[in-house]
């Protein structure tokens, strides 16, 4: 089929859609596919089952059921698939990939492909042996197309994006915004929104992420997906459900990949929701570094409302100044031309206030900060100190303000090497060399990393959860202080999120589930990543 056929369809939006067919035909010339049936068949395998085998194998049934990623929807992906063009070429595409196994003269209807989801849906041994076999069928794709190999060892300085893996959830929304509210006369339970006769028929989603623990007031189920780009495209390491914190479910992916892969894995991109003991506990027990923001208050210029102490004076001078009361409004309009001035003519900016370009002025960040030093080295004229702060992830030489005396940071330290190293009990550590500039001659120093480890779970009972050592966890070989090099590394974090809005495109209307059920909702994703997959394994035969 040289020329295989197109199709148009309606998105959410009303917008018409170019559909490839044979995107279709390259899903079943993937050999994942083939290894994902083999790990179904025996876990949808009815017991005691006799008599002829089913005409299509999980193999083909998890194709079809994944064309809906491909088309918008199943009703519309099976209208592909029946087409007589692309089937026969699916069919020889199958016998070719299973060594002659022959598929029925027409492609399964909707019914079939309903009866095989609902039988993954309703199998939770089967769910989990197909999130579990992707993992490890999606490691071996990354690493035929040249990441994640083992045998190298890290350089967090300059990380190679080849040991790299990101990613990012997305929230995807209930199937329908059916309730259920009690009656307030007879006190049961009535369906709001649903033309369903009782609230028992009606169709509503029972299951929801908590996503208060990660401050968000969306309404859905949360899917994370765990990625690596390589030189013929993304590949979708794995997915998981998070119903509580994010920090949960990609923690568990990342595990989960960190076992498969040894120490292919030696960097993980991540937003905030990978923090604090999660870098301590990934470098601890698996040489892991997480390069992302460090935690602090975000705040957009130019509408920049702080009530910062260390701008309160420079304020109240700066109205007096242009003899205007400082009311609140007058004092943010005075604040945000304060933090305009400073970064535009590069004076030293306060500890614990960060500014970066952005494309249209800067961000400002309200930065975590640790006091760390002095250190020394000697000179000419004898030993010479440097006082020393760790600022947003970054390190730097410390002055004060000529008037107000308040700390600010002088000199960006760049971190030169960062390499592991193993300690006698087992764990990691990082060794980390700085270099300080000096006007009587930079010099380095090293300040080693020894993490915990420690491992919390969703319902630890412990409090402070902070590692012992705050500033070796704070200082990152990569910050926003080293320019382009974090912003072209950290980047690739904004492919998670293409993927998530690729994903809710394929849905019949975006972002919406397909199905009022967790596992449906899971299968979709899934497949989802199956679909990718399967476009990057078609662009590296190409």
């Amino acid at each position: 089929m040289p020329n295989a056929p197109q199709t148009r369809r309606q998105d959410a939006a009303g917008t018409s859609k170019i559909v490839d067919t044979r995107q279709i035909v390259n899903l079943f010339a993937f050999p994942a596919l083939y290894d994902l049936g083999n790990i179904l068949g025996p876990h949808l395998r009815q017991p005691g089952a006799r008599g002829r085998k089913p005409s299509y194998g999980s193999d083909a049934l998890l194709a079809a059921t994944s064309v809906a990623r491909i088309a918008g929807s199943t009703s519309e992906g099976l209208k592909l698939l029946r087409e007589p063009a692309v089937w026969d070429e699916c069919r020889a595409t199958y016998a070719t990939m299973t060594h002659g196994r022959v598929l029925p003269a027409t492609a399964p209807n909707r019914e079939q492909v309903q009866y095989f989801r609902d039988r993954i849906s309703r199998t939770p041994q089967a769910m989990a042996a197909l999130q579990n076999g992707f993992r490890k069928v999606a490691l071996g794709q990354a690493r035929r197309h040249g990441n994640l190999l083992p045998g190298s060892a890290p350089d967090w300085v300059t990380p190679d994006e080849r040991n790299t893996v990101y990613g990012d959830g997305v929230v995807l929304a209930p199937f329908s915004d059916v309730t259920t509210v009690e009656h307030p006369l007879t006190g049961k339970p009535v369906a709001v929104g649903s033309r369903a006769k009782s609230a028992a028929s009606a169709r509503i989603q029972r299951t929801y992420s908590d996503l208060s623990e990660d401050f968000k007031e969306a309404r859905g189920v949360n899917f994370v997906a765990l990625h690596t780009w390589t030189g013929a495209g993304r590949v979708t390491l794995g997915t998981g459900v998070a119903l509580r914190a994010e920090q949960w479910a990609g923690l568990e992916l990342i595990e989960s990949l960190a076992a498969l892969a040894g120490d292919g894995v030696h960097n993980v991109i991540w937003d905030r929701a990978i923090q604090g003991w999660h870098l301590d506990h990934l470098m601890a027990h698996h040489r892991i570094q997480v390069f992302g923001k460090s935690v602090g208050r975000r705040e957009r210029a130019p509408h920049v409302e702080t009530t910062d102490e260390k701008d309160d004076d420079r304020v109240l001078r700066l109205a007096v100044e242009y003899g205007a009361a400082a009311t609140p409004a007058v004092a943010q309009i005075l604040r945000r031309d304060l933090l305009s001035q400073m970064f535009y003519s590069g004076e030293p900016q306060p500890v614990g206030t960060s500014l970066y370009k952005t494309e249209r002025g800067f961000d400002v960040v309200r930065s975590q900060h640790h006091r760390y030093g002095p250190v020394t080295h000697p000179t000419g004229r004898g030993t010479c100190e440097h006082e020393l702060v760790v600022d947003d992830g970054a390190l730097f030489t410390l002055d004060y303000h000529p008037l107000d005396g308040y700390p600010v940071k002088v000199s960006h330290v760049p971190c030169v090497t960062s390499t592991p190293y193993q300690r006698p009990d087992g764990r990691w550590g990082a060794y980390r060399t700085f270099e300080v500039p000096c006007s009587e001659g930079d010099f380095t120093f090293q300040r080693d990393w020894e993490p915990d480890g420690t491992r919390y779970h969703p319902d630890s009972k412990d409090g402070d959860r902070s590692p012992s050592d705050r500033i070796g966890l704070a200082l990152r070989p990569l910050s926003r202080s080293d320019g382009h090099r974090f912003s072209d590394f950290f980047s690739r974090r904004n492919d998670a999120e293409s993927f998530n809005n690729w994903f809710q495109n394929t849905l019949p209307h975006y972002g919406r589930a397909t199905s009022q059920h967790l596992a449906g909702q899971e299968l979709d994703f899934l497949t989802a990543a199956l679909v990718n997959n399967s476009i990057t394994w078609s662009n590296r035969q190409r």
